[in-house]
């Protein structure tokens, strides 16, 4: 299998033992364990913020054709913010920023030394929820890094093997499901240790994996309002256009947040993917897939952010997460992320009384 070829920085900490190292110094959050991996390995959340105190009397279903006022979400309370690493284990940089970002929130500043004044003053307005790697069964057999490792090598190093040596490679590896491990000399960094690959779980009523089953019960528990999938590839920083099954609203924002994430990251020195005008992703959908699941779980926005796994400085790669989270947090002081009553109205024709149906 390829080895590790670039030299990581100390504050790249993405190992198992540097995550769980990190969750066990958290003292101001609190940390569940919503899973348990095949290989037998945790799944953390570390939330900070106060919980709402009002229980909701339906679910989001209930609440699409009930609309009472306050059924299901007070609009009024913190919003929930829920940061997802690691559902592919050779991505590591969402990882490690999360990391970092729950150091920074502990003990004052990042693993970098850096101390970063506006996130901590918008992190006041919300209830952050931070998920560093949710698929560790991946992460445990991945490079710290992709950095430096191109071509068909990079394919195999994250989508895996079979047996005979050749490449499944991408998008291949999506038609398993599971990817059996039997057929295979190396599973890659995408599935867990079963073979599921955990952002590709998303079939209602089959749900095959803890991680995922996990997730999706924390996003319902919280009535997530902005779930931020974290992935890597190999072009810059985008958010990918919306995904199928999702509500219309939904679309309207991730295109604007697009474009926002474009403008805003590009002003604090982040490279990202430059978005033309029309934006092509007005035309076009992602499949369904992890990101429509937490989306129709508590209807919470659910962008997914593409970060470099390449030719781009270490430092470059901790302060793009939190570049990424001030931009969502300072528009969500000005708008909610996923205004339900807007989303229940755009059931209806405009201007026409709410009405109810079965």
């Amino acid at each position: 299998m390829i080895s590790q070829v670039m030299t990581v920085p100390d504050y790249f900490q993405v190992e198992l033992p540097e995550i769980f190292a990190c969750i066990e110094q958290v003292k101001k959050g609190t940390v569940t364990q919503i899973a348990t991996s095949p290989g037998g390995h945790p799944v953390h959340a570390v939330a900070y913020g106060e919980k709402t105190p009002q229980e909701p009397t339906t679910n989001l279903s209930g609440y699409s054709g009930g609309g009472a006022e306050g059924s299901y979400v007070n609009e009024d309370r913190k919003q929930v913010i829920m940061l997802i690493g690691g559902c592919h284990g050779a991505e590591s940089e969402g990882t490690a920023a999360c990391v970092n970002m729950i150091y920074h929130i502990e003990q004052g500043q990042d693993l970098r030394g850096v101390t970063d004044d506006e996130f901590n003053q918008l992190l006041e307005h919300y209830r952050l929820i931070i998920i560093p790697c949710l698929n560790p069964d991946g992460r445990a057999r991945s490079p710290k890094t992709l950095d430096g490792i191109e071509g068909e090598d990079y394919t195999r190093v994250c989508q895996g093997i079979w047996k005979d040596g050749s490449s499944i490679g991408y998008p291949n590896c999506k038609n398993y499901q599971p990817l059996n491990p039997a057929d295979v000399q190396h599973l890659g960094g995408y599935p867990n240790d079963d073979g599921y690959n955990i952002m590709h779980d998303a079939t209602p009523g089959d749900i095959k994996t803890d991680e995922c089953r996990g997730l999706l019960k924390l996003v319902n528990d919280e009535r997530a309002d902005l779930c931020v999938h974290l992935h890597g590839h190999g072009g810059l920083a985008d958010i990918l256009p919306p995904n199928a099954g999702t509500f219309d609203l939904h679309r309207k924002r991730i295109l604007a947040y697009r474009r926002r994430m474009m403008e805003e990251l590009q002003a604090a020195g982040v490279p990202t993917k430059d978005y033309p005008t029309p934006d092509p992703a007005e035309t076009w959908l992602c499949p369904h897939n992890l990101a429509t699941m937490t989306c129709l779980t508590s209807g919470a926005l659910s962008p997914v952010f593409e970060q470099p796994t390449n030719d781009q400085d270490f430092d470059i790669r901790i302060k793009t997460l939190f570049e990424l989270t001030k931009m969502f947090m300072r528009h969500g002081l000005e708008e909610q992320f996923s205004p339900r009553r807007e989303v229940l109205r755009s059931f209806y024709d405009a201007g026409a009384d709410l009405k109810r149906y079965d």
